[in-house]
């Protein structure tokens, strides 16, 4: 049975579910209330130690939300997830973007 985790920095959220027997994990619904102030980057390094320690091949999904004004566009999000580690799967789409962090 998958794992729910939620961590939290500052203004910054997110959800980690670990599965397949606690060998990967998948990221989701990251958001920060504020941009620009390092509280997603906190969070992300606070989760990506969490996965690091455990081994955990980690997917998440880029993709913007249009409805927020001050979002961030889904390639802007790729380089943002690929600051820590994150690799595209396939060829790279604007709206919709699987990516992969190895285990390390």
């Amino acid at each position: 049975m998958p794992e729910v985790l939620d961590f939290t920095y500052e203004s910054a959220s997110c959800h980690l579910i670990i599965w397949n027997e606690g060998n990967r994990a998948s990221l989701g619904d990251v958001c920060s209330k504020k941009r620009r102030c390092g509280h997603a980057t906190k969070l992300l390094e606070t989760v990506m130690q969490f996965v690091d320690e455990r081994g955990l091949e980690t997917l998440t999904a880029a993709c913007a939300y249009p409805e927020i004004s001050d979002g961030l566009s889904t390639l802007q999000l790729i380089e943002f997830y690929g600051r820590f580690g994150f690799l595209v799967e396939g060829d790279i789409d604007p709206e919709f973007q699987f990516m992969r962090r190895p285990a390390r």
